[in-house]
């Protein structure tokens, strides 16, 4: 999915949480929305920040209405929103109760960047229309009278960061593509899987077989086979260190009640084409063992991955 140096454009989840508390009490009464993000690590970036300026609402029986971001949602650091945290981005606002019909999220792009290491280069990206017209966000959602609810906007970065050619790839002219990949789902409608991967798998230790970028997939539905015709992945996380327990962790988050399959390839580097488009490539990716996982609404099912290749989840 996204790999930095090739970006060919990854499914990074970056994961733009967006929680809408909601109360009232008839057609005429209003609701308190607050939206917040969260994300997952791109492969080989340091910060992919976004500066966000607005986001305008669409009731199904009205007219659209802004409401301005937090301080927080000005200089927002994706790749700091890891393993299922938030930032609060509006917060607290006033809107009518009801049905909406979708968001739009207005950028300011000269304030947005990428920065490939720490202390390096800050990279502009270019998001089209971001400015202008913003990213429309097509999907209906409820703010309910009397009620709370919070909605997830699961921003997934690897698919969404591309470096297409053209753009230009020389010192401070290097320049990104930014096209918002974005799913919707309420929050208290979601669940977990996390999990260790044996370091015996990882492409550190398989340099021979492996591409490089340890990265576990999740596919819906029950025994899915990631080559299959037609078949693509929801989402997927990277492989990381945790520096406490030493332990190499996956963390997929904000998933809707239901089965998935899981897989976990070395050659994530490998899957992506070149161009705007994210392209999924399995054939290069050498996925083993695979994993079928029930989730379950506000529960995070824990699964690991031993050094022989055999999947076990925690009763």
């Amino acid at each position: 999915m996204l790999n930095i140096n090739r970006f060919c454009g990854l499914s990074l989840l970056a994961a733009g949480a967006l929680a809408l508390a909601g109360c009232g009490g008839s057609s005429d009464s209003s609701g308190v929305v607050t939206f917040s993000m969260t994300d997952a690590p791109v492969d080989e970036a340091h910060a992919v920040v976004i500066s966000m300026t607005e986001f305008e609402f669409k009731p199904a029986d009205g007219e659209p209405f802004r409401r301005d971001v937090t301080e927080a949602g000005r200089e927002l650091n994706l790749l700091a929103l890891t393993n299922g945290n938030e930032a609060v981005i509006i917060d607290g606002e006033s809107v009518p109760a009801g049905e909406y019909e979708w968001i739009r999220i207005f950028f300011d792009q000269e304030a947005s960047y990428v920065q490939l290491e720490e202390g390096g280069s800050q990279y502009s990206f270019f998001m089209p229309s971001g400015a202008q017209t913003g990213y429309k966000l097509v999907g209906g959602f409820t703010v309910p009278a009397n009620a709370a609810v919070e909605y997830i906007l699961d921003f997934d970065v690897r698919k969404s960061l591309l470096e297409p050619p053209g753009l230009g790839r020389l010192g401070e002219d290097r320049r990104f593509l930014l096209k918002p990949t974005i799913r919707m789902m309420n929050k208290f409608d979601t669940g977990g899987v996390t999990g260790t991967i044996a370091a015996e798998l990882l492409a550190e230790s398989n340099a021979e077989t492996c591409a490089g970028g340890d990265a576990v997939y999740a596919f819906e539905g029950e025994n899915v086979d990631p080559l299959g015709q037609g078949v693509q992945p929801l989402v997927s996380d990277i492989v990381d260190l945790n520096d406490v327990t030493g332990a190499f962790e996956f963390h997929l988050m904000y998933l809707l009640e239901g089965p998935y399959t899981l897989a976990f390839t070395c050659s994530a580097s490998n899957d992506g084409g070149e161009g705007e488009d994210y392209v999924y490539t399995p054939d290069e990716l050498g996925f083993g063992n695979t994993l079928t996982v029930e989730v379950v609404d506000g529960e995070v099912a824990v699964c690991d991955l031993d050094a022989n290749g055999e999947w076990t989840c925690a009763e």
